[in-house]
């Protein structure tokens, strides 16, 4: 197969995707709210409850903890995605302006009260990939 035949693919990010960090956090928050309203309080003792080996096995095996879990999963995609997104750049000034998005889009998670978006973004920005990029983020 020829390389002239293949499509060029040109990858979207989300600056372009949606400009506004306002607007992503609301929408980032609409999805936290979704999310967290399928877990019951059942969920979070049954949580504790698989921790603690002092309680009867009856009792731990008695309830799943799927929507937790999957809300622990949403926590960890954000912030890989937060990642993937600064590093997906080769240009150092294109990083500059993903990780500038993301940090205003954490404060706006701030400002209206999604936490946990808040706390997703500043690990994607933790992550090791991020803190080897020198030029970028000091």
């Amino acid at each position: 197969m020829s390389d002239r035949l293949i499509p060029l693919v040109r990858e979207v990010d989300i600056t372009e995707l949606c400009p506004s960090a306002t607007v992503l956090a609301q929408q980032l928050t609409h999805v936290e709210l979704e999310r967290l309203s399928y877990i019951g309080p059942e969920e979070f003792v049954q949580a504790f409850a698989k921790e603690s080996p002092h309680l009867e096995t009856s009792f731990k095996d008695m309830k799943k903890t799927r929507n937790l879990e999957s809300y622990v999963q949403w926590f960890n995609r954000l912030s890989y995605f937060v990642a993937t997104e600064v590093c997906k750049h080769a240009k150092k000034k294109q990083r500059v302006r993903v990780v500038e998005y993301w940090i205003e889009t954490a404060r706006e998670c701030f400002n209206i009260g999604n936490f946990n978006s808040l706390m997703a973004i500043i690990a994607g920005l933790n992550m090791s990939p991020i803190s080897r990029l020198k030029k970028t983020v000091s």
